[in-house]
């Protein structure tokens, strides 16, 4: 960092605070990080107001009091110890848990005054104050403080400690140049910078009072989504900018494909292909997400992109997340382009070297012209002769490191390849705002003609072998259906032993020759027999984990069972119901749940009844459950916020990306005025280095 940045002293590491020696130093990395600006940012969970209480009829039930106690007996348990207190309230009990009693013997000396503080129960007449966080002597009252911060810490690190580190990231904090607008500024009643951040810990001033707090806390949860518009902004001029290679507008082998199709295209899907012909004849690179419900036909536009592509002499490579959907988009490939002489290819780490080291070959001589793959077409053995488009399905599962790594495997000299992100998850507009800002959008949002809706009920688990009997009933009249079994937790071989039990009951039933298993545990060539007996007929019912959540595609399968639906989430859902509704049957889901239901559940089963829109479906999921899983923001490609949420602060959401256009439009190289010099250091700040390189040093 330059020697006259004004932001050198949050950047100086915690270990140059006092007081934070070797052992320390590592304990505060791992629950804050690095650098005085973590401390700093590093949010209180909660606040604790003290009183000083004399007398029992002061005392409220879960108060914070301190109290004047004089040790008489130290009861010890096994992990449990009891220290009997006179006081002038009464009898006390502090109880302790796993702490030796020597220390507490040296904590509260039997018969000596100490000052505790924690939270007041009563039991009987005693009151009872467990793990007291403070026991001080008389004399150290000034050292007890009324109102404090309460932080997420780890074992071995102190609140104390902790405390005294914020207090020393704050006495260096810089006042800094303001990059907010002063209208906003004044209108919302936020403080600087530098004042948000005791306020934002409990302190200074204005510490004390929640409002302040709020105001603090908003203010930076700006800053933060005013950076990343900034950072947004900035890396799509670069992308736009950058030099893309040249793909005709007019495609005779898209036409080709067109005319082959079995069906019409959708509204969707030809506005759609009409952005990414000049998305590829505009001279720049082309970097486009596409969403589509499920059954809305992303995989079909993919192809005819790649079509378009492959005319103007380049290979695709085509990536999906797992296995069996990349086995899907490889079989479509095949089916829609190899009639016309395409050689489409397929790569994954678990074929055979001898398989695998010919498909390399044929990519890395051209001889293969689209290659489908899992995770494999990213390492460094993999080759193309002259890649010119990366079509990445389910894209939020790979982290935008993965996809830079396949996009570089493009010919030396020539422009990168053109890129085509596909989520089946619809991201609802705020998070669209908040996360993909840097892409161009395309949302398939019509069904292809013909595809009619599916029947969708709820059934206590309690009625659960009438729906078996019912089908029995479908299955020997012809029809195939998905039994899809419990989330049981967090553990593949748990949901494993799920769908093996539900497996073996079931073949009792229906014979072992007409059912199937799938799940994650399987061997690749084991579950593409089971998925081949299905797709063929060969097996009536399939029993699967969420293996089959997404790109599985068998259009006799009529039937979805979702056993406890009450487990899984709305957006999972409805990728499962997607399973059906493919063919010309009339299709049916049934939600399977365990009563009593919660509010949250019964939200869900709701709103599934209700639409199978996924649109509206993903704005739901949202709203039950928050940002954090909607789009996978666990993903490496996406932003972790700390104090910002996108849902919550929508409002502040739409403000920033507002204030962010109208500064890169008054000032683009933010060098010029002194809002955008010092918007610079608000994306230091937040750690956006990447989109400080982007603009010119001024």
């Amino acid at each position: 960092m330059e020697p006259d940045n004004p932001l050198r002293p949050l950047f100086r590491n915690v270990s140059a605070i006092k007081g934070i020696g070797p052992k320390t130093l590592p304990l505060i990395e791992r629950v804050a990080g690095p650098f005085v600006r973590d401390v700093l940012f590093h949010q209180p969970l909660r606040f604790i107001t003290r009183e000083i209480v004399e007398n029992r009829a002061d005392l409220v039930s879960d108060q914070n009091a301190i109290i004047a106690v004089a040790a008489q007996t130290i009861q010890r348990g096994r992990s449990r110890s009891v220290v009997q207190c006179t006081s002038t309230v009464g009898p006390v009990e502090l109880v302790y848990f796993n702490i030796p009693p020597q220390r507490l013997k040296s904590w509260l000396p039997i018969g000596e005054e100490r000052l505790v503080s924690g939270k007041v129960a009563f039991t009987g007449q005693r009151v009872q104050i467990t793990h007291p966080d403070k026991v001080l002597t008389p004399s150290a009252i000034d050292e007890l403080s009324l109102f404090d911060a309460v932080y997420e810490l780890t074992q071995g690190l102190t609140a104390r400690t902790f405390r005294t580190a914020v207090a020393a990231g704050l006495s260096i904090a810089p006042e800094l140049p303001e990059w907010i607008d002063p209208h906003l500024l004044e209108a919302k009643a936020w403080p600087s910078f530098r004042n948000a951040l005791p306020t934002l810990h409990g302190q200074g001033e204005d510490g004390t009072h929640e409002h302040a707090r709020i105001r603090a806390k908003e203010r930076l949860a700006y800053d933060e989504l005013f950076s990343h518009q900034l950072t947004l902004s900035l890396i799509r001029e670069a992308r736009s900018g950058g030099k893309g290679i040249p793909v005709p507008g007019q495609s005779d082998l898209q036409t080709q494909v067109r005319i082959a199709l079995p069906f019409e295209l959708t509204k969707g899907q030809v506005e759609t292909l009409n952005d990414v012909a000049q998305d590829l004849n505009s001279g720049s690179r082309m970097n486009r997400l596409l969403m589509g419900d499920v059954g809305s036909g992303k995989t079909v536009v993919a192809a005819l992109v790649a079509a378009q592509v492959l005319d103007a002499g380049y290979q695709i490579a085509v990536m999906g997340p797992t296995e069996i959907l990349a086995t899907q988009l490889f079989n479509e490939m095949q089916h829609l382009l190899s009639p016309l002489g395409i050689k489409v290819d397929y790569l994954s780490g678990k074929l055979s070297a001898p398989v695998r080291r010919e498909a390399m070959q044929n990519a890395a001589d051209g001889t293969t012209q689209v290659l489908c793959g899992t995770h494999a077409l990213f390492q460094d053995s993999v080759s193309f002769q002259k890649l010119g488009l990366v079509i990445i399905d389910e894209q939020h599962r790979f982290g935008v490191e993965q996809r830079m790594r396949l996009a570089a495997k493009g010919s030396p000299g020539e422009a990168a390849p053109h890129m085509l992100l596909m989520s089946a998850t619809p991201i609802p507009r705020t998070l669209v705002m908040a996360h993909y800002g840097d892409i161009a959008i395309s949302a398939l949002r019509d069904k292809p003609k013909g595809r009619k809706p599916i029947h969708t009920v709820a059934i206590d688990m309690q009625n659960w072998g009438r729906v078996q009997d019912a089908l029995g009933k479908a299955v020997s009249e012809g029809q195939q259906a998905y039994w899809i079994c419990p989330l049981v937790e967090e553990s593949a071989v748990s949901d494993m032993a799920a769908a093996e039990d539900r497996h073996a009951l079931l073949s009792q039933a229906f014979g072992a020759e007409n059912v199937g298993l799938v799940h994650g545990r399987l061997s690749s060539e084991d579950k593409e027999r089971a998925m081949n007996a299905f797709k063929d007929g060969t097996t009536k019912v399939l029993v699967a984990t969420t293996v089959v959540e997404v790109g599985v595609n068998v259009p006799n399968a009529s039937i979805i069972i979702i056993e406890q639906a009450e487990r899984f989430g709305l957006a999972q859902l409805h990728q499962l119901r997607g399973r059906v509704g493919r063919g010309s049957l009339q299709s049916s889901c049934t939600l399977l749940y365990k009563s009593p239901l919660g509010e949250t559940s019964k939200r869900r089963l709701q709103v599934m009844r209700e639409t199978q829109d996924g649109f509206r479906i993903a704005e739901e999921d949202l709203s039950i459950r928050g940002s954090g899983d909607v789009i996978g923001t666990r993903q490496a490609g996406l932003p972790k916020f700390i104090f910002a949420d996108a849902i919550r602060d929508a409002e502040l959401l739409n403000t920033a990306a507002s204030q962010a256009r109208y500064l890169r439009e008054k000032d683009p190289a933010l060098s010029q005025t002194n809002a955008g010099k010092a918007a610079r250091l608000l994306l230091r700040l937040y750690d956006r280095h990447h989109a400080v390189d982007l603009i010119s040093t001024g």
